[in-house]
């Protein structure tokens, strides 16, 4: 009597068959998926500003540390929360200074392209968590976190 061969079982993946003796692999659209997805992943973690700043503005910033911040009026406190900054647009009166407090994880900061402002990092990786700036002209200040450049809002000074 001749011996059957083994069979192994077949099993559907992704329109392909394979058998169980076989190593599932991935397509080559996959692999560039999942390779794609992890250095996204990695480059948002990662990045940041190198710790230098542009040249100073002409108003008056600080960065302050949360008990600070206490002294700050609600209508003049911006909070970082979950990749957001809340309210995303803030009105103020000139010379009132605006406190931005992180609640995430990671750390923010504050760029105001029309000042030639890039603020330090604050949050619980590094020392403050909140940063603070006064606004003495008039107009409106649109301004990204220089770690998260998809975080935007805006300050609106009014006399």
């Amino acid at each position: 009597m001749r011996k059957k061969e083994k069979s192994f079982p077949l099993i559907r993946f992704a329109n392909h068959t394979v058998t169980t003796s076989m190593r599932k692999t991935l397509r080559p659209r996959r692999l560039v998926v999942i390779g794609a997805v992890a250095a996204f992943a990695v480059l948002g973690a990662c990045a940041g500003d190198d710790g230098e700043s542009s040249t100073s503005p002409p108003d008056k910033t600080s960065a302050t540390t949360s008990a600070a911040t206490a002294t700050a009026t609600a209508t003049d406190k911006v909070d970082v929360k979950d990749f957001v900054f809340g309210p995303k647009a803030i009105t103020v009166k000139a010379g009132a200074t605006v406190t931005w407090t992180n609640q995430d994880a990671f750390d923010h900061s504050i760029d105001i392209e029309s000042l030639k402002l890039s603020g330090p990092k604050f949050g619980p990786q590094t020392t403050p968590t909140s940063y603070s700036h006064q606004f003495d002209t008039p107009g409106t200040y649109p301004y990204i976190c220089g770690v998260h450049n998809s975080m935007t809002g805006s300050v609106i000074v009014t006399s």
